[in-house]
């Protein structure tokens, strides 16, 4: 082979001896947390936030030198085509209620100060059966956003976006239960305690929300 190639055999076989430098050494193992982190992260990282989290892991490395790395490791985050449902003009017959009065968010919080509860007009919070519920807490207001204009609900709309494209659009669900299962675990597991955000800089919504309580 060496005659073929025209190379020496002393080359070739400093060739087969030669040690990684530093600096190969250090992107192996910066090409690895890369790797792992994608992975915890099921696909959902982008460059932004992969280079963020290996800030958290002592990897101090820039944005471009990131995305040159993915790109070499041919990964990406989750890009979905916005979902665009058909309107319909079907009447909506009341359902059954499903909430039973179990507001698992004041359960776990116990607040003692008075609450806002913001919504849109849907027939969800228009009904009766959540009226009642809400009226049976005494400390809550239930507020509306104004028809046609949803921009008062910006937050609960950029969270379901992220929801829809990070998990609901990616999956086909056996039943109810597996899809339900699915959400919690994306909610209470992914999004609130490992999922960075940007608005926060950079912090999981359970670590903002613990920073402010020892502010508090």
């Amino acid at each position: 082979m060496c005659k073929v190639l025209k190379v020496s055999r002393s080359t070739y076989y400093k060739y087969l001896n030669k040690k990684p430098s530093n600096r190969e050494l250090e992107n192996i193992k910066i090409e690895k947390e890369i790797i792992n982190i994608h992975k915890t992260s099921k696909k959902r990282y982008g460059a932004v936030k992969i280079n963020e989290s290996l800030k958290t892991l002592g990897i101090t490395i820039s944005l471009k030198k990131t995305q040159r790395m993915m790109k070499k490791l041919v990964i990406k985050s989750i890009i979905i085509k916005k979902y665009r449902p058909t309107s319909s003009k079907k009447k909506i017959e009341e359902q059954e209620n499903v909430l039973k009065r179990d507001l698992n968010a004041i359960k776990l919080q116990k607040p003692t100060k008075p609450l806002i509860l913001h919504s849109d007009l849907g027939c969800q919070y228009t009904s009766s059966a959540f009226k009642k519920c809400i009226d049976n807490i005494k400390i809550i207001t239930h507020s509306f956003s104004g028809k046609d204009y949803p921009y008062d609900n910006a937050w609960i709309e950029s969270f379901h976006a992220s929801l829809k494209k990070e998990e609901v659009h990616l999956v086909n669900y056996f039943d109810y239960d597996a899809a339900k299962l699915a959400i919690f675990e994306y909610i209470e597991d992914w999004y609130n305690r490992k999922s960075i955000h940007s608005s926060i800089g950079y912090l999981t919504p359970q670590k903002c929300e613990d920073l402010a309580r020892t502010i508090a």
